[in-house]
């Protein structure tokens, strides 16, 4: 099962909490499950700054994450399902820490968008890293930097 680094501490925090229910069963249900909790995907801050754009501006919560690469994430869930990786729980990040607005004012300086990032803080668990990775997280992939300088 594909869930979320962080999914655990965000209390009744929207798709978090329906991930974490997802996860409860699962693991109360399934034979032999295995959970892979991931960073966001390379691809999150832009689709953070076309949902949430309003104009010239762009409302974000704060939050710290560490993105990651969707194949990365699908060759790890393959060899959860194969049994090459062994380990029933497990995280998944790409290789640097970085701020969703700092990612976002990227994405849009990429795409030749000029807007202004408001933040705020939705999730008080978000915006202390609850969704970066901890002790024995999978760290794999390309940096945000690298990977958007390769789209087009």
């Amino acid at each position: 099962m594909l869930s979320i680094i962080g999914v655990d501490q965000m209390g009744d925090y929207g798709y978090y909490a329906a991930k974490l229910a997802q996860e409860k069963t699962v693991a109360a249900e399934a034979p032999g499950p295995r959970i892979l909790r991931a960073a966001q995907f390379l691809q999150f801050p832009g689709q953070m700054l076309d949902w949430n754009r309003d104009g010239d501006a762009v409302n974000l919560p704060v939050m710290k994450t560490q993105p990651v690469a969707v194949d990365e994430i699908a060759h790890l869930l393959l060899a959860l399902a194969d049994g090459s990786e062994q380990r029933e729980r497990l995280g998944l990040a790409g290789p640097a820490a970085e701020d969703l607005a700092d990612l976002v004012g990227q994405v849009a300086a990429h795409r030749g968008i000029d807007v202004t990032i408001n933040t705020t803080v939705q999730s008080q668990a978000m915006a202390d890293g609850a969704c970066l990775p901890g002790p024995g997280a999978v760290i794999a992939g390309p940096d945000f930097a690298t990977w958007l300088s390769d789209q087009d």
